[in-house]
């Protein structure tokens, strides 16, 4: 990756998920360049991050009547998988959505 995509952090915001039992619950990490998913964890920090360029889309699951509050980053590559992470309740939405927005990010 780029080194002005892991430059320029702008924002943090607590994810709900954990990889598997030995990853602390991973962090989604906004960047000018990048989204990046890390945990606190020495060794094992970045799971995964993405440009974007390589992000087509976000979409938003605000969890409204008793669904999972999630968030799915929708990659260009038809080939990768896309991201579901579901997030803390911590998280304010509305908050996600500006900041993504400012960086031109599709919101779905």
């Amino acid at each position: 990756m780029p080194r002005e995509a892991i430059e320029g952090f702008i924002a943090a915001f607590k994810t709900a998920y954990k990889p598997n039992s030995t990853i602390p619950t991973l962090w989604m990490v906004v960047t000018r360049g990048a989204l990046f998913f890390c945990s606190t964890h020495k060794t094992r920090g970045i799971y995964v991050q993405a440009s974007n360029a390589e992000i087509d889309s976000v979409k938003l699951n605000r969890g409204r009547y008793f669904g999972l509050r999630s968030l799915t980053v929708v990659f260009r590559d038809l080939g990768k998988e896309d991201l579901v992470v579901s997030m803390s309740t911590e998280v304010d939405f509305d908050e996600i959505e500006s900041v993504l927005r400012s960086l031109k990010y599709q919101i779905l």
